[in-house]
């Protein structure tokens, strides 16, 4: 098993589980089963203002910096984002906060060249599980065949 792969992911289901009433939503490079101590985990998270999330966040004493980044609607102006960051242990994490509507749609975040795919909890969490099975069944391959793996295991995951 690729054990950063698992590490973040499991980090990622602990801020998931912490932000649970804003449906969070893991993306990135995370989402696509790319893991890099060096790459922040991203969440999408819905709620009507950035200061619901950041109090859910104070609750569990976790300070966080506020962020701002643009959202791109096709055949549209670009709007204001909002969002938050925090770091836990040696991980970075990166909370945009969509509005009801945003949240439904598959839009472009800052610099992304296209619409991110999100993961629910229940998908990161098959994924995590899945990749653990892979590890017990025996599964020892270079660096390229556990991308493979990695790469069937996330679209059966979604």
């Amino acid at each position: 098993m690729d054990l950063v792969l698992s590490a973040q992911l499991g980090d990622a289901l602990q801020a998931m589980h912490v932000l649970h009433r804003f449906d969070p939503r893991l993306t990135g490079s995370l989402a696509a089963g790319i893991a890099d101590r060096q790459q922040a985990i991203v969440l999408h998270v819905r709620a009507e203002h950035a200061d619901d999330v950041r109090m859910a966040l104070d609750e569990h004493a976790i300070p966080v910096r506020m962020l701002q980044t643009k959202l791109h609607f096709p055949r549209a102006a670009t709007q204001a984002l909002p969002g938050l960051s925090f770091i836990a242990g040696q991980q970075e994490f990166v909370i945009w906060v969509f509005s009801e509507a945003q949240f439904r749609q598959r839009l472009r975040v800052g610099t992304d060249p296209e619409p991110a795919y999100r993961l629910s909890y229940a998908a990161v969490q098959r994924l995590r599980d899945a990749l653990a099975a892979a590890d017990t069944h025996g599964n020892r391959h270079s660096s390229g065949d556990r991308r493979e793996e990695s790469v069937d295991l996330l679209k059966r995951a979604r």
